[in-house]
Formats: structure tokens, C-alpha cells, sequence
């Protein structure tokens, strides 16, 4: 990973206007990050090749070069680096999108500065675990030939893949962003199926999902 000698990790802000990089440079500075900005998705892709930033924070909707685009250079460069899109104009069909092409989160325009920098937090935290898992892997390959003390680095990683399995699972934002597609209740949570109570549990609608009887007694 690529950090100053204070362990915080470089974040690429890439935006088409010039005073939301600024408000970005200053806020993750002040939460312990190591900003760095480029106007346009042109200059975004420059600073990927130069800076090999740890996380890249990029607006969607930009001329010339799209946030899509940055998206597909960063993870050709490095698969290992969360790649957050931000946008005010989200629809269900861009999200989809920008998460089947490997988008670590998609967050719509205005956005709170406490939750973006909770998910730059939890990118700096996957990041980190791939990378550790990846180093694991790596001894392996140095000493599969040293009998017993190949067999335990195998153990490390095994250990190492399984903490990664669950933490991503835990860090990695799963929800469908909140988007805006015209006549659509996709996006809303109510329009989900309620699931056929089993007898004798009990529903709780504010997490829409059931509880056994052996939990409530």
C-alpha cells in the first residue's frame, strides 16, 4: 500500500469541479487521510499511473473521461483497489452498473461528510486485508520447500483467507444506494416481500424479518 510514514492511506479525489475537490481535499485530511485531487477524469487517469493511489474517489458524470472509465483503469492497474463513485444524478440502472463493473460503493450527491468517511474507512480496511492476505501467499511461494515450515504458513493463510472471507462480508457496503428512477419501487425497502411466518415466531417489522420463540423467551 502505498502510505506516508504515518500508516494513512493516499486517497485520489477525481471531480470536474474545482470547489468539491477542495471541500474533499480538506475534510479527509482532517479525518487522518492522505488527499489527493485532479480535475476531470483526464487527470484522474494520470494520477492513477503516477500516485498508485489506495483508494480512489471519483464523480461519475464528467466530460471526456467518465467515472466508469476511471473505475475500469484503477481496478486494470490494481483489482485490489476500492474505487468509490459518487454522483447526483443515481439511477437504479447506473448503480447496477458501476457494481457489476467492480465499484466498491456507490454514493449519491449530497452526501454526509460522517458517511463518506465511514466508507473511505471501510475501503482502507479491505484494502489492508487483501493486501495481507496476498503477502501470506507470497511466503508460501518463497518456502513451499521447506517442509514443516511451509505447512504452517499454509495454516496462516488459511486462517488469513477466512478473517478476510468474514470482514468483507462485514466491511464491504452491500445495500442498494439509495437512487431516484422514475416510476420504480425497487429502491424501497417496504416494497420487499414479507416472508410466511413460521408458527409460533414472531414478527419484527423495523428489521423486516422474523425471530424463533427460543430467542424471545
Amino acid at each position: 500500500m502505498s502510505e506516508r510514514s504515518n500508516g494513512a492511506p493516499n486517497v485520489l479525489i477525481i471531480d470536474d469541479e474545482a470547489g468539491i475537490l477542495d471541500s474533499l481535499r480538506i475534510l479527509l485530511k482532517n479525518e487522518g487521510f492522505v488527499p489527493h485531487v485532479a480535475l476531470g477524469g483526464k487527470a484522474g487517469l494520470e494520477q492513477i499511473e503516477a500516485l498508485s493511489p489506495d483508494i480512489v474517489l471519483s464523480d461519475v458524470r464528467m466530460p471526456t473521461v467518465s467515472g466508469l472509465q476511471v473505475l475500469s483503469a484503477a481496478r486494470q492497474r490494481d483489482p485490489n483497489t476500492p474505487v468509490i463513485l459518487m454522483t447526483a444524478q443515481a439511477t437504479l440502472q447506473s448503480a447496477m452498473q458501476a457494481v457489476n463493473e467492480g465499484a466498491f460503493y456507490y454514493i449519491q450527491k449530497p452526501f454526509r461528510n460522517d458517511e463518506l468517511v465511514a466508507i473511505l474507512r471501510r475501503a482502507a480496511e479491505h484494502r489492508n486485508l487483501r493486501a495481507e492476505n496476498k503477502s501470506l501467499k507470497q511466503a508460501i511461494k518463497r518456502h513451499e520447500r521447506t517442509g514443516r515450515s511451509a505447512r504452517a504458513l499454509v495454516s496462516g493463510v488459511r486462517v488469513v483467507q477466512a478473517s478476510t472471507a468474514v470482514m468483507e462480508t462485514v466491511l464491504r457496503p452491500r445495500r442498494v444506494p439509495k437512487v431516484t428512477e422514475p416510476g420504480s419501487s425497487a429502491n424501497s425497502v417496504s416494497s420487499l416481500p414479507r416472508p410466511t411466518p413460521r408458527p409460533g415466531w414472531k414478527w419484527v417489522p423495523r428489521w423486516r424479518t422474523m425471530i424463533s420463540p427460543a430467542l424471545t423467551t
